[in-house]
């Protein structure tokens, strides 16, 4: 379980493998629906202007400090080149 997961070590756990990837699936399932009503209000837009295209990406964060990181900048980046790559291609 560990290997597939990252998951700590289940060495001292009755769970069988299968039990335990189904017992992880449904945790995150439960995470994911408490993070649903959460406003990602905060962001970066990013645009780019090629000969006879134009590329508009937002990317939004729940907060602006996430917002300042430079890896969430890199990331509108990559993804404005990927959009832009597309329409030129």
């Amino acid at each position: 379980l560990q290997s597939p997961t990252g998951a700590p070590d289940t060495a001292r756990s009755s769970l069988s493998i299968e039990s335990a990837l189904e017992w992880l699936r449904k945790k995150g399932a439960l995470t994911a629906a408490k993070k649903a009503d959460r406003d990602a209000s905060e962001g970066l837009v990013g645009l780019r202007l090629g000969e006879s295209y134009g590329v508009l990406v937002q990317v939004n964060s729940e907060t602006d400090f996430v917002a300042r990181n430079e890896k969430f900048q890199q990331l509108v980046t990559e993804a404005l080149g990927a959009a832009a790559a597309a329409q030129e291609g």
